[in-house]
């Protein structure tokens, strides 16, 4: 008789439960402690089942180059969004409970404006030469931190 691995009592029967946390945004050690295994367990795991590691980097990528940049473009541009006031009363029963009622409802519009500093930040990194954007530089003291430096125009 073999030994299970925990790859497949705590990981494959949650492969749907996982792709949703990487969506969410959840870390690595998160998402291990959630299967009950450790983040070391998890990276090999990772490292030996393709179909992982394809979860992984799928949904990953997804939050990054989707959702992220499209909610940064989104504040940079400025956006509207549909809001609504409900208003309500509250009736008091003879025995003591209470009975709510919808009196109103108003929906409205709200134009969120966009956001000049996101704005500049996308236009540096997307259009540098134009927009003077910011170049990578190693710190002085060879500690290996990359510091962003924000280049001279000539």
């Amino acid at each position: 008789m073999s030994a299970t691995s925990k790859y497949e009592t705590h990981v494959i029967p949650r492969l749907d439960e996982i792709e949703a946390w990487l969506r969410d945004g959840l870390t690595n050690k998160e998402i291990s402690r959630r299967l009950g295994i450790t983040e070391r367990s998890l990276m090999n795991y990772h490292k030996a089942h393709p179909e992982l590691k394809h979860i992984f980097r799928k949904n990953k990528e997804y939050v990054d180059k989707v959702e992220m940049v499209g909610a940064y473009k989104m504040r940079a541009q400025g956006y509207t969004v549909e809001t609504t006031r409900r208003k309500y009363i509250y009736r008091i029963q003879p025995d003591g409970s209470q009975i709510k009622t919808l009196v109103s409802e108003e929906v409205k519009e709200v134009h969120v404006p966009g956001d000049a500093r996101a704005m500049e930040n996308w236009l540096r990194r997307r259009l540098p030469d134009e927009w003077g954007g910011d170049q990578a530089v190693e710190d002085s003291k060879d500690t290996g931190v990359i510091m962003l430096q924000e280049r001279e125009d000539e």
